[in-house]
């Protein structure tokens, strides 16, 4: 795009920019807003801006007050007021999105405002001494006593409750450039409001009136000169509104402005508020917080209330452009989506490893999900907003679903269980080094029990999801059962994908055989927390799965010579195409792959496949390691921290690891 002069484009909207110096000697970097996409009127408007250039710096000089300059007490107070005025709204927003934890609302405000009238007392945050514990004990009690120290731990952990970006956005906007004089000066002030923020959030939810002296004070906004408008926001009427304006008019102008929040926004509270609730995993909000991020990139913080159909289908024909895994969220991998976007606009030709449908449908549905939340929280949604028009219909010519992820073929698993890693292999220690990785592969007498090794035996006789079977611990198992099985539930190392998915599988006679037994008794003795303590997931967002993917399984695919669309996932699909050839009933195939039933019959007036059958239908299954011969036990020895959290050791029938036989 051609280089305008002093105007940029941020997301899909242009701004205007330039570098302004004033008698302060601080050269401000000044940026506003054109709130068009269109560039020739970009063009007009920063043309208008660029003359009022003069103008502009006067009414800055006017407003910029030296770095050194004292607050006085008047506006001290007037940023104790705001402080409370938005504290307590936020306070009220979040208690009313979850009325069914009133008492925890209250005990929370209660101990947050004990914290804020003591620091205020105090004069800053300062550790619970013995003495002032005992007298607290005897005047409060001490189960408030101790909701108190659980505030001050918070603290003392690095929590920071006043937050100085607060406070440095109050002092900007009255044309101070705040430092730590200032606020410290204004910290101080801030424990009332703060106080009385909480203890009237929890009279207001109570249905009681407020009793603070900020609540009976309406907020002014600081009182500054008028900027120089622009020109093509120049009012109709030249006449200024007059002091004595009706309030219903000043209403009137107020509602005129959309001061409802962006969409990422939008995603973070309703992320925190279906979490809590339940409603969605840590790993659903994550991904709507990105896709929601994405959209500002790409579109500009937009107000909710204000973004349309054709913003939308502008976003999803730029999402079109992005054919990598990149995170908006992070700094330079949204420059690298900036480019490909702008590339793609560019460019006539077709986009490579663009976006599937799936991909498509699954974001459209992503934000179809926020503008509900958004709607049901009060804020108006443009009526003709219909993201369902925006969803890709597959024709006739798109594939079934069981061929979009074909069943890894037979001879790709003898090759896979060829590999030195089944058969032996140069010794080594185990790890994920370029060293380990080339021994792991290489011809030798060692066999190491790891997940490189039991993974992928333990996926294709069980038939589970490769999460299910990498976040596994060796008290999902049960071995000293008649028929020895594991249990598939959610645990301390992670979620199941649905209740469907909560089942018991029985251990095939191979798995038996190669010595998985003893991997796992060694495995509790160690009081190891995961049955592959190797898979440990670099970040919040990757999950033991993906680990193991990363790790080991697109090593295997290429060393072995695997064919390119053969996938872990499709060892799923190999298990249940050879039942259904052995004649294994849907129902039986559907309880051992965590599926769900059909209908009210399938699901409510059935009962679940026994093990014995379960363990008949999957001898069925083809030996492909019958030509692997059992190795003494041989794990590596993890050096990493072991998680402080407690394994269930027993299943719902009462037996455990090494217990007596039930």
């Amino acid at each position: 795009m051609t280089t305008l002069p002093n105007i940029y484009l941020r997301g899909r909207i242009f701004w205007w920019r330039r570098k302004i110096s004033t008698s302060a000697f601080r050269p401000l970097d000044l940026r506003i807003s054109l709130r068009t996409y269109q560039k020739q009127e970009a063009v007009c408007r920063g043309a208008f801006l660029t003359a009022s250039t003069g103008e502009v710096q006067l009414m800055l000089e006017q407003r910029i007050r030296a770095a050194d300059a004292r607050l006085t007490e008047s506006e001290v107070q007037a940023i104790a007021r705001q402080a409370y005025d938005e504290l307590l709204g936020r306070f009220c927003e979040q208690q009313r999105c979850s009325p069914q934890l009133v008492d925890t609302h209250a005990i929370a405000n209660r101990a947050f405002a004990d914290h804020y009238e003591r620091c205020r007392e105090r004069g800053g945050p300062a550790p619970l001494t013995d003495a002032e514990r005992e007298v607290l004990v005897a005047k409060w009690g001490v189960r408030r006593v101790q909701e108190l120290e659980a505030v001050i731990a918070l603290e003392e952990q690095g929590h920071v409750f006043i937050k100085p970006r607060f406070i440095d956005a109050r002092l900007r906007d009255m044309g101070i450039e705040p430092h730590d004089g200032h606020r410290r000066q204004v910290t101080a002030a801030m424990y009332e409001p703060y106080r009385d923020a909480c203890q009237d959030a929890d009279a207001i939810m109570r249905g009681y009136p407020p009793r603070s002296r900020y609540a009976q004070q309406p907020v002014y906004p600081p009182v500054w000169p008028s900027p120089v408008q622009p020109v093509w926001q120049t009012p109709t009427s030249p006449e200024p509104v007059s002091p004595s304006a009706s309030p219903a008019q000043a209403a009137s102008d107020a509602e005129a402005v959309d001061t409802s929040p962006d969409l990422y926004e939008i995603a973070q509270r309703a992320a925190e508020a279906k979490i809590a609730d339940g409603e969605w995993s840590p790993k659903t909000g994550r991904q709507r917080r990105t896709l929601a991020k994405l959209f500002t990139l790409l579109m500009g913080e937009l107000p909710v209330s204000s973004i349309t159909q054709q913003h939308m289908a502008t976003f999803m024909k730029k999402r079109r452009f992005i054919n990598r895994k990149l995170s908006p969220r992070n700094e330079k991998e949204a420059k690298i989506i900036l480019e490909l976007v702008e590339a793609g606009e560019r460019s006539n030709e077709s986009i490579e490893n663009a976006p599937s449908a799936t991909t498509i449908n699954r974001d459209v549905t992503g934000l179809s999900t926020l503008f509900e939340w958004a709607e049901g929280q009060g804020y108006s949604i443009d009526a003709g907003l219909k993201l369902k028009r925006l969803r890709i219909k597959k024709g006739a010519r798109a594939k079934r679903a069981r061929d979009e992820r074909p069943p890894t073929s037979v001879e790709d698993l003898e090759k896979l269980f060829a590999l030195p890693t089944f058969t032996g292999s140069l010794k080594h220690n185990g790890g994920k080094g370029a060293v380990v990785l080339k021994k792991r592969f290489t011809p030798g007498k060692t066999i190491v029990h790891d997940a490189f090794y039991w993974c992928p035996i333990m996926i294709h006789y069980l038939g589970c999801r490769r999460e299910e079977i990498c976040k596994l611990c060796a008290c999902d198992f049960v071995l000293d059962a008649r028929i020895p099985y594991v249990h598939i539930r959610e645990n301390h190392n992670g979620k199941i994908k649905t209740a469907a998915s909560d089942r018991r599988l029985p251990l095939h006679p191979e798995l038996i055989r190669l010595g998985l037994v003893d991997y796992v008794r060694e495995i509790a003795k160690r009081d190891c927390k995961a049955l592959f303590p190797e898979l440990r997931p670099t970040n919040s967002s990757e999950s033991l799965g993906d680990q193991f993917y990363d790790l080991a399984w697109s090593h295997m695919r290429k060393r072995g010579g695997l064919s390119p669309e053969s996938d872990i996932h499709g060892f799923r699909h190999g298990f249940n195409a050879k039942l259904r050839r052995e004649r294994v009933s849907k129902e039986e195939r559907a309880d051992m792959m965590g599926h769900a039933g059909e209908g009210e019959t399938d699901e409510r007036y059935t009962l679940a496949t026994r093990l014995e059958e379960m363990l008949e239908n999957i001898e069925h299954l083809p030996n492909l390691t019958a030509h692997l011969k059992p190795a003494p036990l041989n794990m590596p020895i993890f050096r990493g921290v072991v998680p402080d959290v407690e394994c269930e050791q027993t299943d719902p029938n009462g037996r455990w690891l090494g217990g007596a036989s039930a």
